[in-house]
């Protein structure tokens, strides 16, 4: 299934490969290390990267008819502020949900990025500021959906532009518990005559509560609270509000907090679903991460294939941008109530409205009874009425995409097979929306009417099931599905005749065993032992390498070669389709600094979008011109050094791989390659950790080449994962020769009897002198012993 990460497509397309929030963040330290590195060399400025990633990204006015004025004014607003830019773009990049940045954490930032107190000063003003624009006028659209969690859907006009809150805004408990508890003493103690604070008996939960009731009901204590405010002229001068006094005062001992404005941070993430194509709603906390892989590419002057930038919206209107934002929204919210639906321990204290309580319902319904609700009432209903057909690249773009995943996803929650199948039904029924689970939503159809055992039901999944061939289906599903029809047809007693002929074979794994020693035992330390009973000894497995290395040992002494690495599939795979992956589609390329469309992870236009000029790349590999059409894409990457996403030559010789490509057969060959280009995104994970083959030549006397596809199995994996078991299914059924190597960890004493069996003879005396010195030593004596 795709990818549920929001910028996991964009980290295919603008980084060629997935990676960690933590490895990107250390890329982004170590080039502000080498930034102040040049800048004291040089004595010249240079800003740091992530304010160039910023401002080369999110000041780009394509797709400006998509927003209102009020909003396209609130994006450049920044554009007016030279150190604010600096501190946004930190406040962006260290974003969590509702956060207040306390002056400490504004001082760190402004020391990392070389701030004066006086800028850092301007710079919060400057972000606070408010901007009155009543006079604007904005056309806005009613959402089709309810808003997020985290973001309130903004009123139709923005009236009041700003890009952070400052901390008048936020409630005076939360400002108070926020002051470190001394500081907060002290505070209490230096303004209030007669509030004495007790350090032994008051804590900070005790002090908040009960300063503010003394603040609200006994103003006669407080001093510098009644302090009248600045008046020149006649009559008694005005007093401030108790509440407004106390943050001013709280600003001015303490300093001031500010947090990112909720409606700029709206506006910005519409912007980021238009310009990098999000078929997911994206996290506030990632709004940084694609402008940062840009600008590493542009500074580590990485080249790229040559393509046409293509711009163009899957969006017509506002209004369908609107919904599609609604829409994902929406379903945050109800894969939401999945997860906690699928979580039994998982407490359920949010209350929710009598009306949508179940007949005889619990007063507090489980997160199950709400996801239900909202699946039959709202998601289905609204499903079936979008029916309309769309390009393949607007696809993930359209409400009824998202209606359809979230229908998808809710499948497992079910847990009853009736309404399951009953949904199953009216996804095989209809062909606009994600037809790559079509084979998934069969073969699970399927397997439903197996376990029920309903005679009716199993004939209609066995007529489901003899739609193998449907172009639709793809080839991680076709054997799993083939086994599922057989089952079924031994169930119902079908005769030889009627039952379904399958229009290939495909192989059957082999299997081996990697004899291993079995580790020590990791005994715990003394510090560790507690009580009086001994600790157990923690079995101390082997990490993976260890079995890699012997795994290569073992198949390079029966005459293999072997490479390792998921890279090898992949970069076969982007070297023979090297230029169909940048065919000019639609939206597909944003940037200029891209290795991959960003269609990759979308298996709904990846193939589809292109799918007469693949077919036509598919038929030349299974007729044979393989090796060709890898050697022409060998020179066009390598010659010109340029990125693609997956092709990583730097790993391996090329020899190797043209011998690979020569060993398999073309039409397994074509096979892989079509394995990718039905849901790259997903079949990234669980290939084959190995290949190994053998290359016939003179002296072989005209053996045949030999290659094999070789996984893994470590004595604590119980099963192949969910990845794995897909790749082996489609290999199987793509003819390709696979091989399971099992790890047994040997004991101690078949290690020895295997030892004795490997060594050379030894004369008989020489033996028994061994023996006498063991039993010696077993005995405490410790002289040798002679026979």
């Amino acid at each position: 299934m795709q990818n549920s990460n929001p910028i996991f497509h964009l980290k295919l397309a603008l980084y060629g490969r997935d990676l960690s929030d933590h490895v990107l963040r250390q890329e982004v330290a170590e080039h502000d290390k080498k930034r102040i590195i040049r800048m004291e060399k040089t004595g010249e400025g240079e800003a740091p990267l992530l304010v160039n990633a910023f401002e080369n990204a999110y000041t780009l006015e394509q797709h400006r008819d998509l927003f209102t004025e009020s909003e396209w004014r609130l994006l450049g607003r920044i554009s007016h502020f030279k150190s604010a830019v600096v501190l946004l773009v930190r406040l962006l990049w260290h974003y969590e949900e509702d956060k207040w940045f306390r002056p400490e954490e504004l001082h760190k930032c402004a020391l990392e990025w070389e701030l004066t107190k006086d800028q850092l000063v301007q710079a919060t003003l400057d972000l606070t500021t408010i901007e009155e624009v009543p006079d604007i006028k904005n056309e806005d659209v009613k959402p089709e959906a309810g808003p997020s969690h985290a973001l309130p859907a903004p009123p139709s006009d923005l009236t009041r532009l700003c890009l952070c809150d400052e901390e008048r805004t936020r409630p005076l408990e939360d400002v108070l518990a926020s002051i470190p508890f001394d500081d907060l003493k002290k505070l209490v103690t230096d303004n209030f005559k007669g509030f004495q604070v007790n350090p032994k008996k008051l804590k900070k939960a005790e002090l908040i509560p009960d300063f503010k009731r003394r603040l609200t009901h006994h103003v006669r204590h407080q001093t510098i609270l009644a302090t009248p405010s600045t008046h020149k002229g006649k009559g008694k001068a005005p007093m401030l509000k108790q509440e407004d006094r106390l943050r001013d005062l709280i600003a001015q001992k303490i300093g001031k907090s500010i947090r990112l404005n909720k409606d700029y941070l709206r506006v910005l993430r519409r912007l980021y679903i238009v310009h990098y194509r999000c078929s997911y709603l994206p996290r506030l906390e990632d709004m940084l991460f694609p402008t940062v892989l840009e600008e590493l590419s542009r500074t580590d002057s990485v080249k790229f294939p040559d393509y046409k930038l293509s711009r163009k919206s899957p969006f017509k209107c506002r209004a369908d941008l609107l919904a599609y934002e609604a829409v994902l929204e929406f379903e945050d919210q109800f894969m939401t109530l999945i997860r906690e639906a699928g979580d039994n321990t998982k407490a359920d204290t949010q209350p929710h409205p009598p009306s949508d309580l179940p007949e005889g319902g619990d007063s507090h319904p489980t997160a199950r009874d709400r996801l239900m609700n909202m699946l039959n009432d709202d998601i289905v209903p609204r499903w079936r009425t979008h029916r309309s057909m769309v390009p393949s690249w607007m696809q993930s773009a359209s409400p009824g995409h998202v209606l359809t995943r979230m229908v998808d996803a809710a499948l497992p929650a079910l847990q009853d097979d009736a309404r399951e199948i009953t949904l199953l039904e009216d996804l095989l029924g209809q062909t606009e929306w994600m037809q790559s689970r079509r084979g998934a939503w069969s073969l699970r159809r399927m397997q439903i009417s197996l376990a029920r055992t309903n005679e009716d039901e199993m004939q209609e999944a066995l007529d489901l099931g003899a739609s193998l061939s449907n172009p639709s289906i793809g080839l991680v599903w076709r054997l799993p599905m083939l086994r599922c029809l057989r089952e079924l047809e031994e169930v119902l007693q079908k005769d030889q005749v009627d039952r379904y002929v399958a229009d290939t074979t495909f192989t059957v794994p082999t299997s081996k065993d990697l004899s291993v020693p079995r580790p020590r035992p990791k005994k715990a330390s003394k510090s560790t032992k507690k009580g009086k009973g001994k600790q157990k000894e923690e079995l101390a497995e082997p990490m993976l390498p260890e079995y890699e290395a012997e795994a290569i040992q073992l198949y390079q002494k029966e005459g293999y070669e072997v490479l390792a690495g998921k890279e090898i599939v992949t970069t076969i795979f982007g070297t023979l389709m090297h230029d169909v992956l940048f065919t000019d589609v639609p939206s597909a390329f944003q940037s200029q600094h891209q290795c991959a469309p960003l269609d990759t992870a979308d298996p709904e236009s990846f193939f589809a979008s292109r799918k007469d000029i693949v077919a036509t790349r598919l038929k030349t590999i299974a007729q044979g011109k393989g090796r060709d059409l890898f050697e022409e894409g060998y020179e066009f990457v390598k010659d010109k050094d340029l990125s693609i996403v997956g092709v990583r030559w730097d790993l391996y010789k090329v020899e190797d791989l043209f011998q690979i490509v020569t060993c398999i057969p073309p039409a397994a060959l074509a096979s892989i390659c079509e394995i990718f280009w039905e849901d790259y995104g997903a079949r990234i994970d669980g290939m084959p950790k190995f290949i190994v083959w053998k290359v016939s030549d003179a002296s072989t006397q005209g053996m045949e080449d030999i290659y094999k596809f070789v996984y893994i199995r470590r004595p604590q994996d119980t099963k192949f994962s969910d990845g794995q078991m897909l790749w082996l299914d489609a290999l199987q059924y793509a003819q390709v020769n696979v091989e399971y190597l099992n790890v047994v960890l040997l004991n101690k004493r078949k290690r020895m009897d295997e030892e004795e069996e490997d060594s050379d003879f030894e004369p008989e005396e020489e033996v028994g002198r061994k023996k006498t010195r063991k039993r010696s030593r077993r005995s405490g004596q410790h002289a040798n012993v002679e026979t």
